[in-house]
This record gives structure tokens, sequence and C-alpha cells, in this order.
């Protein structure tokens, strides 16, 4: 047994070395989506600039918008709403609040043009860190057509995963199926962010809310994403379900992917199938390449955990596939975990300057953003 047990255990010190490099940096950052795939990039460059402009007039500019709130003949100008989402700070947030509930209730003849304020808003209550009264303003109805873009649904729900409200993050997806149409249900978008969420919160009743997103979709004639596929199988295996997560890795339309092929193996050891992970893993070694077809590193300490409780030999030949595998550079110096959790980035939707932004009065995402659910929902091809 002891044999047995240093054959496993050898690993490589600079694998080691990476793996806790690599995770002092996944550890510095908890947000799913990267800042430019939110747009919170460019928020900031025009916070910048929109503040230089009223360093001097600020705090008159917040009284007289404090003035008009309680003065029923005034009104809550577009502008003036746009300069305030630039503005305020954690201080301000009631006087926020309460622009918008009378921007929203003023009389919509007033108003003019395409801007859509929800994406902005949200992008407010990220910089400020504010995902309660982000919440609260998406769940009140009287809001339900201002918050209808999926910039808007990305943000929140990032927001909430970032603060890790997990459980919060499946309501606020409840609020978004419903706003889908014409046999739309699951935008890709932001199911990868309820699935990484179920994932976190590391329940049976998120494991059971993402199974029926996957029936869901299985019944509507889809395969879940493979993000989705991934993060539900790796809570099936943390909630001691490893033929939940073999029958989740069976939807994927290919094994090639690593996060798949992991999730595999480590379902297979949780079940004692030795011999069907040797056929596994001969089979990568034998296509070679093992940037193509590698594991990441607790693929390992698992089949470990079951070479010991099944008392299998060290002459055994998944003792020695291990050994070509750490030797000729298959074990890839990352967990499932940080695969799981790492930033996921998508083409950045504004690629305008800022500044010239600011200066044409535009302030907020690109046509082709603000439409994105319109445009979607007319497709109807954001069911995945």
């Amino acid at each position: 047994m002891a044999g047995t047990i240093r054959c496993i255990s050898k690993f490589n010190i600079n694998i080691l070395n990476k793996v806790v490099k690599q995770q002092l940096i996944y550890n510095g950052s908890r947000a799913l989506y990267d800042e430019a795939s939110l747009g919170l990039d460019n928020y900031k460059s025009t916070r910048k600039i929109v503040m230089e402009k009223y360093k001097i007039g600020l705090d008159s500019f917040k009284i007289k918008m404090q003035e008009s709130i309680v003065d029923e003949k005034s009104m809550i100008f577009t502008e003036d709403l746009k300069s305030t989402l630039h503005l305020v700070e954690k201080d301000d947030i009631q006087l926020l609040v309460s622009m918008l509930e009378k921007y929203n209730s003023q009389n919509s003849q007033v108003r003019f043009g395409t801007f859509k304020f929800g994406p902005v808003v949200m992008r407010t209550l990220y910089y400020l860190n504010e995902p309660d009264v982000a919440m609260d303003l998406f769940l009140n109805s009287k809001y339900d057509e201002f918050f209808n873009q999926m910039s808007t649904f990305m943000l929140i729900m990032d927001l909430l995963y970032e603060n890790k409200k997990y459980a919060d993050v499946r309501t606020i997806y409840d609020k978004v199926k419903q706003k889908f149409v014409n046999g739309i249900r699951h935008p890709k978008l932001v199911i990868n962010i309820v699935a990484v969420a179920c994932y976190k919160e590391n329940t049976q009743e998120s494991l059971n809310y993402g199974l029926n997103i996957c029936k869901d979709l299985d019944h509507r004639g889809s395969i879940p994403l493979r993000k989705v596929i991934a993060a539900l199988g790796a809570l099936a295996l943390n909630l001691k379900s490893p033929e939940v997560a073999l029958e989740l890795v069976a939807l994927s339309r290919t094994v090639d992917y690593i996060s798949i092929r992991c999730i595999r193996i480590m379902a297979l050891a949780d079940l004692g199938r030795i011999d069907e992970i040797v056929i596994v893993l001969k089979s990568c070694i034998q296509r070679g390449i093992p940037e193509k077809n590698g594991f990441y590193t607790d693929i390992i300490s698992r089949i470990q955990e079951t070479i010991k409780r099944l008392k299998i030999g060290e002459d055994h030949e998944i003792c020695n596939l291990i050994k070509v595998l750490q030797s000729q550079g298959y074990i890839t110096p990352m967990t499932l975990d940080e695969h799981l959790t790492q930033k996921i980035k998508t083409q950045p939707k504004e690629s305008e300057p800022s500044s010239r932004r600011y200066q044409n009065s535009s302030w907020s995402e690109s046509s082709s953003e603000i439409n994105d659910y319109e445009r979607q929902s007319r497709q109807g091809n954001t069911s995945f």
C-alpha cells in the first residue's frame, strides 16, 4: 500500500508551484464576466469625464435635483439623470432612487429618443457595489420596461454573484425568464452566471434548479452550453451524486473539452470504475498533444482516493498511466474550480471612445447592445 501511495503522490514540484500561483491569481477577483464585457470600463471612463465637468458645481447640482424631486411642477430631465448616474456616490443612493422613480413616472410623451437607462443604472449600482438596491429596483414591477435589456440582466446577476448572493441570482433569473417571448427561454449570456452561481451555492436545491433548466432545454430540443454542463456536473460531484454528473456530461456535443473530460473521470472515480478510467486515459495519451488532451490537476487526488479505497496494488495499469500523465505534461496547473470561476470575456459592445460618446451625448451602449434583447427575441435564437 505504501508503494501505491508513493506512485500517486510524487507530484512534479513545478506543477505544484504553478497551482499555488494560479490560485493566488484567481482568488483576487470573484466577478464572472470581465469589465469590458459588462461595459464597466467605458462607464468608469465616462464617469471621470462627467466628474471633471461638475467638479465645481457638484453640490449645487445635487441640491437642484433634490428640489426637482419634491417639487410637483418640476421634472427630472433625461440629461440630468444621465449626469447623476455618473456623479453619485454611496451617500447619494436615495437621491438616485428618487430620481429614477420620478423620471419613470413622468409622462412618456415628453421623453424622446432611444436611450436605454437600464444598463447604465445597473453599471452605476455595480460600480457602487449596491446589490440590494439593484435587486429591489429590478424586481419592482414599475420598472419592468425600464430594465429590459440583455446587458442589464448580465450586470445585475454578475453583481449578485460577485457578492456571493447565489440564491438571489436564481430569483432574478426567474424574473428574467418572464421577459422572454416567442419560445425563447434561456439566454446564453446569463445562463452561464446561473449555472456557476448554482455551483457556488453548493446545495441540493441549487442542483435541482440547474437540472430543471437542463430538462427544460431538452424538452425544447436544445443542448445546454458546455459551461452549464460543467458547472452542474461539478456541483453534482460535490454533492456526492456522480451518477448525475455522468448523465450531465453525456449531454455534451463532444467529450473533447477538458472540463467535460475531467468531470467524467472524477465521476467514474467516485463510482469505483477504474477500468473505464484506464480506457479514457489511454485514449488521451495515444492521441498525444497534451495541450489538447490534458486534465485538471484535481483528477489525480480523486483517482488516488479511489485507489486507496479499493485497495488497488501499485502494479495496476492506472498507477503507471498517472506517472505518464504527470511526466509528459498532461496535467495542467489549474483546478476544475478555477476553470469554472475564471472570468468570461465577450466581444466589447462599444468601440467608440468614452470622451467622444460623452461629447455626442450618447452616453450609453451602441445601438447593437441597446437592441440586443429585442433582436434576439425576434430571431428566437437565444434558447440554449
